[in-house]
């Protein structure tokens, strides 16, 4: 078995996941999730939620991906994986790291987000907006300017009733980089893995820029792309605009819904909203936007 450390949890998992940080002193002291190989049902009884690939109750969640296998996460503390014969490692993580952690993070009830973010000396700043906008890239062009990272892909919101603060949790180490985007950041793909064999995505190595403590979230800004005259356009949004950008961006939100966490998935969602600067930043496709579009936020979160 293998030790490994995310979201402020201690997994331990049948096969390496080169993509996580190793257990170490301080992730035992984290609660326990365990990964193991087992038989997994066809279905749930009486599932509250269900779609082409997914069947839910309030604390077991049944992931079925085609070629792959099943996946059974229950009780916020165990993910079972029956898989298919002869499936690489590699595809099992892929699905165990992205839909099944963020299945077993609901059903812990905190509020996954699709974004990135940094860690800065005002707390934890989002990024968020639709696949292929440039999260990614804006993350690298921080960390090339002295950032670390806390995520790459989802974060998880909670609140912390110690400090009357709305927190997130440090999540993926490593990046995932289209290759449009390393092109952009002047990386070598041709010795970095794919995430998949047919995906021109690949993961990149980030963890000694990794920022592996809880802030307090800061700023939360979505990224727009647009066609507009101008490279970028930053723009303030209202009060009600600051929750649905937070709700649009929920990870998985289909997986979500009907849970019995979704009314405090609602409250930290709303103390998100009231407690952050949320902004709207649109950005031209051009070649020099991302250096622009670094200063124009750097700017704006450090003011």
């Amino acid at each position: 078995m293998f030790l490994y450390q995310i979201f402020q949890l201690s997994i331990t998992a049948p096969f390496e996941c080169p993509e996580l940080l190793e257990g170490d002193a301080q992730s035992a002291f984290f609660p326990k999730i365990t990964v193991r190989y087992g038989k997994v049902p066809d279905h749930l009884e009486a599932p509250l939620n269900a779609g082409p690939i997914f069947e839910a109750t309030n604390d077991m969640f049944l992931l079925k991906i085609q070629e792959v296998g099943n996946y059974l996460i229950r009780n916020g503390n165990e993910i079972i994986i029956d898989p298919l014969p002869d499936v690489p490692e590699q595809e099992l993580r892929l699905f165990l790291l992205g839909s099944a952690i963020g299945a077993l993070m609901n059903q812990r009830g905190y509020l996954l987000i699709h974004a990135s973010a940094i860690a800065t000396p005002k707390g934890a700043i989002l990024f968020t907006g639709p696949s292929g906008v440039g999260k990614s890239t804006t993350i690298q062009g921080f960390i090339e300017r002295g950032y670390q990272k806390m995520s790459d892909d989802a974060i998880a919101l909670y609140y912390d009733e110690s400090s009357k603060k709305v927190m997130i949790l440090p999540s993926y180490p490593n990046a995932k980089l289209w290759q449009k985007s390393a092109d952009i950041l002047g990386k070598n793909t041709d010795n970095l893995p794919r995430i998949r064999p047919t995906f021109d995505k690949f993961y990149l190595s980030t963890k000694e820029y990794f920022c592996n403590t809880p802030l307090e979230l800061a700023a939360v800004y979505q990224i727009v792309p647009t066609r507009l005259a101008v490279d970028i356009e930053l723009e303030e949004v209202n009060s009600m605009e600051k929750l649905q950008i937070l709700f649009r961006n929920v990870y998985r939100k289909v997986y979500a819904e009907n849970l019995h966490h979704k009314q405090n998935h609602f409250t930290i969602g709303t103390l998100a909203a009231k407690q952050s600067i949320i902004k709207r930043i649109k950005r031209s496709d051009c070649k020099n936007s991302l250096a622009l579009l670094l200063d124009t936020l750097e700017a704006d979160f450090s003011a």
